[in-house]
């Protein structure tokens, strides 16, 4: 007969592999952040769509963001669709959250882990001046998506406070495939610049520098 103190961290055990999910068995994906979901139509969200705001992405004109409403508890909030492969879907979601504290993220953060498992992939800075962390999945249909959290008080030319971006990046992929099937002058026109580029000469590259 086992003692009592055994049988009861045995019992522990058992209750909490039963509650754990299996080791390696990733979460679910997510789709979703504010009310708007990845792969949906951008027009089945009406008003809460700002369309006087929607422009092409800078050199990402195969991607058209637009600003939208956001509910409380976040500042702003931007969507990005597509236009070739997939126009009209939706391919990223990028929300500011009104608290822009690292408290803040820091709890959101610790949030996240627990939902989504707890070895996201650093993408900040070294010196923390701007921190960030990146999740990767698989959905059910195949579809890859990323999941991004990042806090910045510091970089201004990164997006200061906090921020979560959830990007399909299949269809983002597929995207500027398709644009640049369709436009095959603006591929060609970059590959010859950068061809220029490596054979300028010394005047060239000396009115390229700080002065």
């Amino acid at each position: 007969m086992f003692p009592l103190s055994f049988r009861w961290l045995t019992a522990m055990l058992l209750t909490f592999l039963g509650a754990a999910p299996a080791f390696g068995v990733q979460a679910p994906a997510p789709h979703e952040i504010g009310g708007f979901s990845i792969g949906s139509d951008v027009s089945s969200y009406g008003d809460r769509v700002l369309s006087r705001t929607a422009l092409p992405v800078r050199y990402a004109e195969f991607i058209t963001e637009a600003e939208v409403q956001v509910p409380a508890g976040f500042k702003t909030g931007i969507i990005a669709y597509g236009s070739c492969a997939y126009p009209g879907k939706i391919l990223r979601l990028k929300f500011k959250y009104a608290n822009d504290s690292r408290e803040f993220f820091e709890e959101l953060v610790r949030r996240m882990k627990a939902r989504f498992g707890q070895k996201p992939e650093w993408r900040g800075d070294p010196f923390q001046n701007v921190m960030a962390w990146k999740w990767s999945f698989r959905d059910t249909e195949g579809k890859r998506i990323t999941l991004i959290v990042q806090h910045n008080q510091v970089d201004s030319d990164e997006r200061i406070g906090n921020t979560v971006k959830l990007t399909w990046m299949d269809a983002v992929e597929q995207e500027r495939s398709c644009y640049e099937r369709k436009h095959p002058e603006g591929k060609r026109q970059r590959e010859a610049k950068k061809r220029a580029d490596t054979t300028m000469n010394a005047s060239e590259w000396e009115a390229l520098m700080p002065k």
